[in-house]
């Protein structure tokens, strides 16, 4: 296994444990090598320096990678119909990052 699949699967790893009810959704989500970090949907992409870094400092990655599968799940990737780009990646951006904060117990302020 390369390193960067052994690196994500040990954030997601950690993600999971603490939030086992997302088991499938980041079950699905593979790791590919990317510039910078996001998701298409089926891939989370992240450089392999992200990767080393989540390893030994999760809580930042943990969130990013967390957003990301919100985003997927909200189906922003996907549902844009005929609406506004721009509205519609703001609104999912700003359900799947309260979302996130909620569900790791992080507060807004900040």
């Amino acid at each position: 296994m390369a390193d960067g699949a052994r690196l994500y699967q040990i954030l997601r790893g950690r993600l999971y444990e603490r939030l086992p009810l997302l088991a499938l959704a980041l079950g699905l989500l593979d790791w590919r090598e990317g510039e910078k970090t996001g998701t298409d949907g089926r891939f989370f992409y992240a450089p392999i320096s992200f990767l080393e870094q989540a390893v030994r400092s999760p809580e930042g990655a943990e969130k990013t990678l967390l957003h990301s599968v919100l985003h997927a799940m909200l189906g922003h990737i996907w549902e844009r119909g005929n609406r506004a780009e721009g509205k519609w990646t703001l609104a999912c951006d700003m359900a799947a990052e309260f979302l996130s904060f909620r569900m790791l117990g992080l507060t807004l302020e900040g």
